[in-house]
């Protein structure tokens, strides 16, 4: 099992900024500092300057300059709609930063035994939705996959029945490498959530992390950002995003559910996240 990043992303150049090292850009796309080293002979690690390029691995330019041609084949393995998110994702390390550590201990990840991811019962609809750990649901009674799921799942485990994936039917089903599951979470918040988050509030990325989190998660959880919530968030706001946070659906349900006190957990824990808006 290669990472995600390592295997599904075709690499170009990137552009040397403030603080970075051969250690820290390998780090964040997955890869060995030998890795980084190979694709850049004539680089000094010690010497890096800011804006000046450096080659990363599996690049259009590595591969020109290589006496070793390359048989891979992963940009045929998906849509090429899926090719090009996966090159954004390189760029998007908040999201392994801040949000999903944040979604797995939320979502309470559990690896069996065997090292495998398998699909649950949907906590909403129950057994009518298989469900990968993540809220990553099925359609039509596990019948119909996301088509992002499917190519994920091709293009890391060749091995594994995408539908069976999603099975509930322990005879028949079968698990993910944890990798997978995170990649779909990834791309799953990447290609549906994050376009919505940045349309209903342009400063997200600049929002302190916790504030982010909870945008986040009321997305995933809704479909969609709170639209005046969001207003209010953008415009620094605190008082008023808090107040169409308590007006919600969603916060009345949580209150509901948790029936050993006043406050939902979750709810004090996002109320308090809005005190660190950033206020204009």
């Amino acid at each position: 099992m290669q990472s995600f990043l390592n295997f599904l992303v075709e690499q170009e150049q990137r552009e040397v900024k403030k603080g970075d090292t051969f250690y820290g850009i390998a780090k964040d796309i997955g890869m060995s500092v030998d890795d980084i080293t190979k694709a850049n002979p004539n680089l000094d690690p010690a010497k890096l300057q800011i804006g000046q390029s450096i080659n990363l691995p599996g690049s259009k330019k590595e591969k020109e300059e290589s006496e070793t041609p390359t048989t891979t084949t992963r940009k045929n393995r998906m849509s090429p709609e899926m090719f090009a998110l996966m090159k954004r994702a390189r760029d998007t390390r908040d999201y392994d930063e801040n949000i999903l550590p944040n979604q797995k201990e939320k979502e309470g990840f559990k690896v069996s035994p065997d090292g495998k991811m398998y699909a649950e019962v949907d906590p909403t609809h129950k057994g009518e939705v298989p469900t990968q750990q993540g809220g990553l649901a099925s359609f039509k009674y596990g019948k119909e996959i996301p088509r992002h799921f499917k190519d994920i799942i091709t293009a890391m485990e060749p091995g594994v029945d995408p539908y069976k994936a999603f099975s509930l039917n322990p005879s028949t089903r079968q698990g993910l490498d944890p990798e997978t599951n995170k990649s779909m979470m990834r791309h799953h918040f990447l290609s549906k959530d994050l376009p919505k988050i940045e349309k209903a509030v342009p400063s997200y990325a600049k929002q302190p992390t916790d504030v982010q989190q909870t945008i986040a998660a009321i997305t995933r959880e809704s479909g969609k950002p709170f639209p005046n919530m969001s207003a209010a968030i953008e415009a620094g706001n605190v008082e008023k995003a808090k107040a169409e946070y308590v007006d919600s659906k969603m916060y009345r349900e949580l209150n509901r559910l948790y029936t050993s006190g006043p406050m939902a957990p979750k709810n004090i824990e996002r109320l308090k996240s809005m005190e660190n808006i950033n206020q204009k």
